[in-house]
């Protein structure tokens, strides 16, 4: 967990929506800046020069530079709970096509086959470089 803790030196923000910015063309991303124990996150309002999509985490890591923390890092609403929560992939079984995903703020964990497909996409990408 030391080697993470890095995370918590950067905003992270969940895209929610985003609109155009008629007198220049750039996207007004509408956000919630995770930071804190939640679940009352501050909105905001950021301009960038693409959009991104909605539901995505990114993390700041300033002087205009954001990181896709998808699928490492995604928020979702818990089938168990109904909240919103964070999640980081626990377990990948490739050979099934699982992810095993578990929240941050409470363990819950939930199966995601979507992910497991994006994992082995980059991962076949990785091999061939």
């Amino acid at each position: 967990m030391d080697a993470l803790s890095f995370f918590t030196r950067y905003p992270i923000r969940l895209v929610q929506d985003f609109d155009v910015d008629r007198r220049n063309d750039d996207f007004v991303l509408k956000c919630l800046r995770l930071e804190g124990d939640g679940p009352g996150f501050m909105q905001e309002k950021v301009s960038r020069p693409q959009a991104l999509p909605r539901g995505d985490l990114v993390l700041d890591l300033g002087d205009g530079r954001w990181a896709q923390l998808y699928p490492f890092v995604v928020a979702s609403n818990c089938p168990h709970c109904r909240y919103r929560e964070t999640c980081f992939i626990d377990r990948w079984d490739d050979r099934k096509g699982t992810v095993l995903m578990k929240s941050f703020e409470r363990g819950h964990a939930e199966e995601k086959r979507q992910i497991s497909g994006v994992l082995a996409d980059l991962a076949e990408g990785e091999s061939q470089a």
